[in-house]
């Protein structure tokens, strides 16, 4: 190949390279990774999915009982909580202050996760 033709495709090979560095670098800056104003958990299976969420302070949590989880659990932390259900049930709170938040399963030993507010 002649030097231009090379020196084209290093360019080309460079700008491809460069994209997903480009994605990454605005998913850091606040794209779609970016703490949101409310988060969904999923009560299943004696676990919290996911088990860490990040959110805005004002932010809402909302913990949903999976319709197919025949164990009872609760959410549980140290100035809020549910009831202990077993399925097909939703439990909501608001986080007005920033810190980070430890939630258990009173239910289930080692059932816990993290509510981080921004």
């Amino acid at each position: 190949m002649s030097r231009p033709t090379l020196a084209l495709l290093a360019a080309g090979a460079a700008l491809v390279t460069a994209a997903p560095v480009a994605a990454t670098a605005t998913a850091a800056a606040g794209g779609p990774t970016a703490t949101s104003a409310s988060a969904r958990v999923t009560v299943k299976d004696n676990r919290f999915s996911p088990s860490h969420v990040t959110i805005r302070r004002g932010g809402k949590v909302t913990w949903s009982w999976s319709r197919r989880n025949g164990q009872p659990h609760n959410v549980t932390a140290r100035r809020f909580g549910s009831s202990t259900r077993v399925r097909g049930y939703r439990y909501a709170h608001r986080f007005n202050r920033r810190g980070s938040f430890v939630v258990v399963c009173t239910v289930h030993s080692g059932m816990s996760m993290r509510v981080r507010v921004k």
